[in-house]
């Protein structure tokens, strides 16, 4: 993970977790309408009236809502990192196919070049360029073959 990145994280982090130690509890409270047109709020419905619950946020906390806020808190966290870490895997297998295509594709084609009746020269230590051997054209083939094998899967 960069540094800006877990900078962010934990500053998002940071701000849910005190966020979420002062988010209002909630409470159940009962609306309804008097036949004067009155609108009415209580704890408890009037019998014989038609109501509807609303939900009204409370200042107070107690502390199993605390401990609920906070272990919900940690499980998004946990699974933030989890999704992160499985991207960044995911990452790297993919670098690694994308290199793997490469490497099959310029060993298949060293390969159908050496395999091709053309002459093959390479440059040696001191920069002068010779014709490769039957000998060493053989043994170049049987490399490219392998490097052919284990790259192009």
């Amino acid at each position: 993970m960069r540094a800006g990145s877990r900078a962010m994280y934990g500053l998002v982090t940071a701000t849910l977790l005190a966020a979420s130690l002062v988010a209002p509890a909630e409470a159940e409270i009962y609306k309804w309408v008097a036949p004067d047109g009155t609108v009415s709020f209580s704890e408890r419905p009037p019998p014989g009236v038609r109501s509807e619950q609303v939900t009204v946020r409370t200042g107070k906390q107690d502390a199993a809502t605390i401990a609920r806020q906070q272990a919900l808190l940690e499980a998004e966290r946990a699974q933030v990192q989890e999704q992160q870490e499985s991207a960044q895997q995911a990452a790297v297998a993919q670098e690694k196919a994308r290199i793997r295509a490469d490497n099959c594709k310029r060993a298949r084609a060293n390969l159908a070049q050496l395999e091709s009746a053309i002459r093959i020269y390479e440059t040696n230590n001191q920069g002068v360029r010779e014709k490769v051997g039957e000998e060493q054209r053989a043994a170049n083939i049987e490399r490219m073959q392998k490097v052919v094998t284990e790259n192009c899967k």
